[in-house]
């Protein structure tokens, strides 16, 4: 566990930076309402606009109707142009109301419209009632993942606003079914790493499968798989496929290893990812042998540069009204995640000495025992070292040149770090908190994982929130650790679904008959 988990706050910080970004941008509008293009109001010419899937047009009631309401001379679609999903658009108009008419006020987002009532625009989605909200609310993402690293990008987003639709076999995600479980596909990973998801369960191997898949990317903004590339070729599903389809798409590919090197296609799991990327070998540097880090450490680091990777993807997207292809590789991931603080003097060419940063290689980097227990003291300044060597008795230390600067603390820090586990033994916990806190040096007591919980922090943040679902019963979610100043911080909007719960509700909204959508659930 040496020297890995700094960096992971500054990805979180990352999108912190993006999000905000991504959903200025979405709410900025754009000159020309007749195309799809960034989502938002743009007040100024009375219309909405939304990403790329969105039908975006103008109405009114004089020769005017036969132009868009931002000003844009290209003529309107034809009701028979519309794409199957949005093809139940037909707008009725009333004093300071617009409708759907087979759908109700439910099924569509109407935009302020003029006090002439010469213009109206309007966004629909197949029948989808824009209940979501977050600073991704109106985003769509097909979510073709598994296990751990994608679903849990793909959950991000949903906890964000975005509707992420999880497209899976009867069996094809075994994680669902690890144990504890209350309901088949429903085991405790499950309860939170797909939350805030809708499922269909699809053939993509059959014809009617295929096609709903189709339909489904044209009304997305976002595709997700982590899939081999072989394998979505072969399911007719590579980027081309659907960028036919849909222009716009951001389509994200997370894979083991970069497709131009001579693993790419390889089999990749969080396990051998953190051996081919060094992590492993870390624990040797203070004499042990090469061990793994008991959490899936490789497939949450890449899960976050998937979620900045398609939020970027889709601030593009919102600039030029153009799609994208973006290849997230684990290994990759991984390994420029070590080497940040770690390749240090290999760093320059020729290499200087010496490589890593010699402070996390020490055996005494790790908890103290304090005199009740267990207690992390960290003391980082010089004033930090100073304070604790006069209130453990030993002054003469603040003279003694190994410690007197940040450079020669870092060559002795065997030593340092020895002495900082022989004062802990002096004091309890609780004795070394206060202290700690008192002169500004970092102290934590060592909490089980188990028992986070009852950490009066954790609580008083709500970093645990209860939840009741409607087949699983009382559960708790992990909230994400971000939060936003407006109402639009990550929440949970809907429990994790069974598998294909959604897929009859989803083919309606892309507008399938029931005949279509019965052949569709009979050959999944």
């Amino acid at each position: 566990h040496r020297g890995i988990y700094g960096i992971g706050a500054s990805l979180h910080g990352l999108l912190l930076l993006v999000v905000p970004v991504a959903s200025h941008v979405q709410k900025r509008g754009i000159e020309c309402g007749h195309t799809s293009g960034i989502g938002g109001r743009n007040l100024g010419t009375e219309c909405l606009v939304f990403f790329g899937p969105f039908v975006v047009t103008g109405l009114g009631t004089s020769a005017s109707q036969q132009t868009g309401a931002c000003g844009c001379s290209e003529p309107l679609p034809d009701r028979e142009r519309l794409p199957r999903w949005a093809s139940a658009l037909l707008i009725r108009e009333t004093a300071g109301d617009v409708a759907g008419e087979e759908g109700g006020e439910g099924d569509i987002e109407a935009g302020r419209t003029s006090t002439t009532l010469q213009h109206a625009c309007i966004a629909y989605r197949g029948g989808m009632s824009f209940e979501s909200t977050g600073p991704l609310a109106g985003i769509r993402v097909v979510d073709l993942c598994t296990v751990v690293m994608a679903p849990m990008a793909a959950r991000i987003l949903g906890d964000l606003g975005a509707d992420v639709v999880k497209v899976e076999g009867a069996d094809s995600d075994f994680m669902r079914d690890f144990v504890p479980k209350k309901n088949p596909g429903m085991g405790g990973i499950t309860m939170n790493l797909h939350r805030n998801k809708r499922s269909m369960m699809l053939d993509l191997k059959s014809e009617a499968g295929h096609r709903a898949m189709l339909d489904l990317v044209a009304s997305s903004d976002v595709f997700m798989s982590n899939m081999r590339p072989a394998a979505l070729e072969r399911l007719n599903l590579a980027p081309d496929d659907l960028l036919a389809v849909q222009p716009e798409l951001v389509y994200c590919g997370a894979v083991g290893f970069g497709s131009d090197g001579p693993y790419a296609g390889r089999a990749a799991y969080d396990d051998v990812i953190q051996s081919v990327s060094g992590m492993a070998t870390m624990r040797s540097w203070s004499g042990e042998d090469p061990a793994l880090v008991s959490s899936t450490i490789a497939d949450k680091i890449a899960a976050l540069h998937i979620v900045y990777a398609v939020l970027a993807g889709l601030v593009r997207k919102g600039a030029t009204g153009k799609g994208d292809v973006i290849e997230v590789p684990m290994a990759e991931a991984l390994a420029s995640f070590n080497l940040v603080e770690h390749l240090n003097g290999h760093t320059f060419e020729p290499k200087l000495e010496p490589f890593s940063y010699q402070r996390l290689q020490t055996e005494h980097r790790r908890p103290q025992r304090s005199v009740d227990g267990w207690v992390h003291l960290l003391p980082y300044s010089t004033k930090n070292y100073f304070d604790i060597f006069v209130e453990c008795g030993r002054p003469e230390l603040v003279d003694d040149e190994r410690f007197a600067t940040v450079n020669s603390r870092v060559a002795n820090i065997n030593a340092l770090y020895g002495l900082v586990h022989e004062f802990a033994g002096s004091k309890t916990t609780a004795e070394w908190m206060a202290f700690a806190k008192a002169n500004s040096i970092p102290c934590m007591p060592v909490n089980e994982l188990s028992e986070l919980e009852n950490d009066p922090h954790f609580a008083a943040v709500g970093l645990f929130e209860p939840a009741e679902h409607p087949t699983e019963g009382s559960y708790r979610v992990v909230k994400d650790p971000v939060s936003f100043a407006s109402d639009d911080s990550p929440t949970l909007r809907r429990h994790a679904p069974h598998v294909g719960q959604h897929t009859a509700e989803m083919l309606t909204e892309l507008g399938w008959s029931p005949e279509d959508i019965a052949t569709v659930t009979a050959d999944s």
